[in-house]
Order: C-alpha cells, then structure tokens, then sequence
C-alpha cells in the first residue's frame, strides 16, 4: 500500500514539475499546454475518480505553488474539471476508445481554459490582482489541437506499455 502511494507522489510531482519546468520553456504554442489536464483524464478513464481526484487535489496544490494566480486556483479547477470528466465519461462517453477519450481530452482542456479565464477575470475584477488573462482564440485552438495530439500519442504509449489494458481503438460489440 505503502508502494503504490509514494509511486503515485513521485508520478504527480514528476507530471507537475513537466508542467513547470519543461512546458513553460517551449516555444509559443506549445508553452501553454496542459499535461496535468491530458494526464487526470487518463488516470480518469485508466483507474478510478478516487485516484483522479487525489491526483488533481495534489497537482493542484504543487502547481498553485509555483503559480502567480490566487493560490487555490489550479487546485479547484483541476477538482472541477476532474468532476466534470467523470460525468462525461460516465454518461456521454461508454466505451475507452482512442475517440472517446481525445474527445474527452479536447472537451476537459476547452473546459480548464474557459474556467481559468472566467476565474482571471473574477480575481481582475474584485481587484485581488491588477492583471487578467487575454483570450487568443486561434492560439488557444491551436493548443487544443497539440493537446489532442499529444493526448493521441498517451493512448499509444499506454497501450504499447500495457498490453492488458482496457483501452481499445474502436470497441468491438456484438450487436
């Protein structure tokens, strides 16, 4: 038991510190992609909410840290989108195919940046900070793209490491 929790604290800070360190430090598009949000979704779909939810709740706090936003702010929006996954999943999304999950990827990322713009906005707004995120829709899409992009490339990873996984590329069903 032991094992398996400080496997999944050592996995956490090695995604948050990826998110830090490494993605702030690419190239324009590509520096605002959000691996915490691909890699919730799988842990969504791969085991179990109670997981995804640690992870988020531990995610959140270690990148709030090192955030400029309100501290707490990554922490819920990882909480509701997690939560907001889990309702996807569970009922629009039946199957772990490689569609439904870059469509829950696309679907989780589009919901954090319009959650942590509207949250900018808030804190912008009661004057906590003096600053407020600018919305580029074309790069922001441009984003999304990457992410399922890369959110393809998870699937493929996870399947060629764990050949007894649960995912699939289309669902085979015997009607």
């Amino acid at each position: 038991m032991y094992g398996k929790i400080i496997i999944n604290i050592s996995a956490i800070l090695f995604v948050a510190m990826c998110q830090i360190a490494f993605v702030a430090g690419l190239p324009d598009i590509f520096n605002r992609i959000n691996i915490a949000v691909i890699v919730l979704v799988f842990i969504l779909s791969f085991s179990n909410l109670r997981l995804a939810l640690y992870w988020a709740l531990l995610l959140g706090i270690v990148i709030d840290v090192y955030s400029f936003f309100v501290f707490g702010t990554y922490l819920l929006l990882f909480l509701i989108v997690t939560l907001c996954a889990y309702f996807l999943f569970i009922n629009f999304f039946t199957n772990r195919s490689l569609y439904s999950l870059v469509a829950l990827s696309i679907l989780s990322s589009i919901l954090f940046k319009l959650l942590l713009f509207f949250s900018s906005f808030l804190v912008y707004s009661f004057g906590l900070k003096d600053y407020f995120l600018q919305i580029d829709l074309q790069r922001e899409l441009k984003t999304v793209v990457v992410e399922s992009l890369l959110a393809v490339l998870f699937f493929y990873f996870f399947n060629y490491v764990n050949k007894n996984s649960r995912f699939e590329f289309l669902s085979r069903y015997k009607i």
